[in-house]
């Protein structure tokens, strides 16, 4: 019986940590906190893309909307390295004193969130993340 107890609990266990399989959105977001400078998202499903601007001018908001494909949803899903997301040491800001903030979220299906905010500053394990961010500046 005790056998028994302890691998249900280490399924549990295992089952609660999260893949990229798990993964249902990937959104990047920059925000810049000088005036004159754009602020903006990118919001990955494996159905769309959506692409929101913000900056001083005339026309403050812009949003566009695109398809994405299952194969672009796979590629981009191969370059997340959860591990690194769980461990990386994130920066607390920099668009107060008119910085850039570079923030990375993953949302799973668990509604679970692991957010990277200024990583590049974590050299051990920023560097396993950057193929994702190099992914997504190539869309």
């Amino acid at each position: 019986m005790k056998k028994l107890f302890l691998l249900t609990v280490s399924i549990f266990l295992f089952s609660c940590k999260p893949t990229n399989k798990d993964i249902v959105k990937v959104e990047f977001k920059s925000i810049c906190g000088a005036k004159g400078c754009k602020s903006h998202s990118s919001v990955f499903t494996k159905d769309s893309i959506i692409e929101s601007v913000f900056d001083w001018s005339p026309k403050p908001f812009e949003e566009t909307k695109r398809t994405n494909t299952p194969e672009n949803w796979k590629k981009m899903l191969a370059n997340v390295d959860i591990e690194a997301f769980e461990k990386i040491k994130s920066d607390s800001g920099r668009y107060q004193s008119d910085g850039t903030d570079e923030i990375i979220i993953l949302y799973f299906s668990n509604q679970k969130r692991l957010i990277v905010s200024n990583g590049d500053q974590d050299s051990l394990y920023y560097p396993r993340i950057e193929k994702l961010y190099q992914f997504y500046r190539n869309q």
